[in-house]
């Protein structure tokens, strides 16, 4: 409860926390994924001895194979850079990016850690095996860092003893040679246990008793584990008061189809405890049955759950503007006196703020909202001195067309910069297109016998995995210029 009202505060600044009695709600959607992951965290932990080990041992984890983004490398994630999958998983851009797997090191800092610390010191009442597995991992933990310290510390000091003069070159340089030859070895070493960790983790199941797991496996990584978990599987069961987060069995083992293609309906039935599964299209003998998980675009469907769609045609591949975006384009069009003003008037007005986004459909038509901040960000600076009757109508008429081209060149500009090489994306439409059709090729002409085959095969499908869900972004941005060139937005205001 004290990690939990900690980072209460640090995402809901400034708001008044309710009084515990008063309190009727289950709480937040993102607190209640949390305590599911710390739960299944725990049963992790206890390995063979949880009594659900047999339905968590059919659950992937976070291994080096996997396309879940907990184990992409930086140099793989930038590849996604500019994409709304990599802003929402690097920062608080919106609710969504509030979500497990999101900020999962800070989840893990603020409020899991406190927690696993409170148990193996003694708090709550929590199974003996339970209590000492978790006091064993905290053991693993801090071993680890006591020697990735020691190591740095090595190193750091041997590369001073280098630079300490050039007195007996010959012993200098001898004993230069035994160092490196040290440094090699230890880094050796150390790099074979990093292969035993990762092999650890690989495993497709999870250890076989609460003692092995607990000497085995580190706690950020089981918690690593329970992230990915919950993010690809859980489900929000109930509504307002009821609400929770959960695990189903055999809901969970439907693939994704988006709405109109999806073979099922599920819904929770909180007065019967009910869960009910319906059929919404014929079903034929032998056929596979879909679920959907919403009408989410490639970017979110990876950054969720961990993979893209077969089909590169995906009806929900929007993209979203940034309130900043939008404002400098808006002051390159109108050139604003005094912007902090307009700003801050704006987010007075709007409720919104500078990490807050806006959607443009796969068609390219602006979202109400986002048509409505940008005239928002233009009527701050209006001279409302006209107030004549007979003149309203004609006035109103002449402003809204002149808002219109004002709004259609504002977003002509962000999508202008969108789609320029380097700005926001590292590469234009082009670039990407053919970077895809390249790796495809190259992967249709690989040898399974190559060395590191297996490696170099899970880099080359992230690739294209993050240029897949940037392609998407750019032709939202391609036919946002289109839909702005038709005249769609004088249209749409008048």
């Amino acid at each position: 409860t004290e990690a939990d009202g900690r980072h209460r505060g640090m995402v809901e600044e400034g708001e008044e926390e309710e009084e515990e009695e008063e309190r009727t709600d289950n709480g937040e959607p993102r607190l209640q994924r949390e305590a599911l992951v710390v739960a299944v965290t725990c049963e992790l932990a206890l390995g063979k001895e949880s009594k659900y080990y047999r339905y968590l041992a059919t659950m992937p984890r976070v291994e080096k194979f996997s396309d879940c983004l907990l184990s992409w490398t930086e140099a793989q994630k930038e590849r996604l850079r500019g994409t709304d999958c990599w802003t929402r998983f690097k920062s608080y851009a919106d609710e969504e990016s509030k979500e497990v797997p999101s900020l999962t090191q800070l989840h893990f800092e603020e409020v899991a850690r406190p927690f696993f610390e409170a148990i193996a010191n003694g708090k709550g009442k929590v199974p003996k095996t339970l209590r000492e597995a978790i006091g064993q991992l905290l053991k693993n933990e801090k071993r680890n860092k006591e020697r990735e310290v020691n190591v740095e510390m090595m190193m750091s000091s041997e590369d001073d003893d280098d630079d300490r003069g050039n007195v007996n070159n010959n012993n200098n340089n001898n004993t230069s040679k035994k160092r490196k030859m040290m440094k090699n070895n230890n880094m050796n070493k150390n790099s074979e246990d990093d292969s035993e960790d990762e092999e650890d983790i690989s495993s497709s199941k999870p250890a076989s008793n609460a003692s092995e797991a607990s000497h085995s496996h580190s706690l950020a990584r089981l918690y690593r584990d329970a992230v990915n978990i919950v993010a690809s599987y859980s489900f929000t069961l109930g509504e307002d008061e009821t609400e929770t987060q959960a695990l189903v069995p055999f809901w969970d083992m439907l693939n994704h189809a988006h709405p109109a293609l999806a073979s099922v309906k599920l819904s929770h039935d909180a007065s019967t405890n009910r869960l009910n599964m319906i059929a919404v299209r014929d079903i034929r003998k032998g056929d596979e049955i879909f679920n959907t998980y919403g009408e989410l675009s490639d970017g979110e469907l990876l950054r969720r759950y961990g993979f893209l769609p077969t089909s590169s045609r995906n009806p929900h591949n929007s993209v979203t503007i940034s309130f900043k975006e939008l404002f400098a384009a808006c002051d390159k069009v109108y050139g604003f006196e005094n912007p902090r003003f307009v700003r801050k008037k704006v987010f007075e007005l709007t409720n919104e703020g500078t990490t807050s986004r806006f959607k443009v459909h796969p068609n390219g038509r602006p979202s109400r909202k986002l048509i409505a901040i940008a005239d928002a960000i233009f009527s701050v600076e209006e001279d409302d001195t006209d107030d004549e009757e007979e003149e309203e109508e004609a006035f109103e008429l002449e402003k809204k067309d002149t808002r219109a081209n004002e709004i259609t060149e504002a977003l002509n500009l962000v999508a202008i910069r969108a789609l320029t090489p380097g700005k926001r994306y590292p590469t234009a439409r082009r670039e990407a297109f053919k970077s895809i059709q390249t790796l495809l090729d190259h992967e249709s002409r690989a040898k399974p016998s190559q060395v590191n085959f297996r490696e170099n095969r899970v880099d080359r499908r992230r690739v294209t995995m993050a240029l897949r869900v940037r392609l998407s972004e750019l032709k939202t941005f391609s036919m946002l210029r289109k839909w702005l060139r038709m005249g769609r937005m004088k249209k749409w205001l008048l």
